[in-house]
């Protein structure tokens, strides 16, 4: 009987101590079954923010054949260097001509025509003369604008020049008798009014030799020593 109950013993310390190892195996598969899963969530990537767009896809761009049109070289007309010829300057018109500087008292004013022998005004600043505008007048230095372009000029620059009569070497017998002969006699101007300036103005005639202060047509006669020599104009009696 004893016999039997230690055999029974045996057999139940072998099936517990079996039932253990068991247990301890399924313990540390479940264990490193967890573990795998941990590390292939850990590889997952993290799904992109709410709102955010996702990167578009790579798509077919048009530069991409740039090289494929440039090094065809089976065809003229594929060259990438483009030439663009710079449009010629236009040539700036003839300046306009100037005969003198006055101030009455007014702001200064340039005696302008818009070419040697045209018919010729007062010019202030700011106001057109041909195809040019009087841009300003800082005392012998003129500024001119045509278009896009600034031209500054002096005063003398502008000037036109009188034409020499005589030759430079005449002969002796010529000079001679050149200074035989008396001066042509200067053709004498009216003592009125000549054309009409600015203001109430009107500027003097050739050959004008009525003394300042004379009265005509309701205006009177001015004159007034300048840089440039003596000016002359008439003025409406006030």
């Amino acid at each position: 009987m004893r016999r039997k109950l230690a055999i029974l013993n045996v057999l139940l310390i072998a099936a517990i101590a079996a039932v253990g190892v068991r247990w301890k195996i399924h313990a540390d598969f479940v264990e490193l079954r967890w573990q795998t899963l941990a590390e292939q969530r850990a590889m997952v990537p993290a799904p992109p923010a709410e709102g955010e767009p996702s990167p578009p896809p790579g798509g077919v761009r048009a530069t991409d054949y740039v090289v494929v049109a440039d090094q065809f070289l089976l065809s003229k007309d594929r060259n990438p260097d483009v030439v663009i010829e710079a449009e010629p300057e236009k040539p700036l018109p003839e300046l306009p001509a100037a005969y003198g500087l006055m101030n009455l008292g007014d702001g200064p004013s340039v005696i302008m025509s818009e070419k040697p022998g045209a018919r010729h005004s007062a010019v202030r600043a700011g106001e057109m003369i041909g195809a040019f505008k009087l841009a300003s007048i800082e005392g012998d230095t003129l500024t001119l604008e045509w278009e896009d372009r600034v031209i500054r000029k002096q005063l003398q620059e502008l000037i036109v020049r009188k034409k020499e009569d005589a030759p430079a070497q005449p002969q002796r017998a010529s000079a001679a008798q050149t200074s035989s002969r008396p001066p042509p006699p200067q053709p004498k101007g009216d003592a009125a009014p000549g054309e009409k300036i600015t203001g109430g103005r009107a500027s003097c005639q050739p050959g004008d030799d009525s003394p300042a202060g004379t009265v005509k047509n309701g205006m009177r006669k001015v004159l007034s020593k300048t840089p440039f020599g003596e000016a002359c104009w008439w003025e409406e009696v006030r």
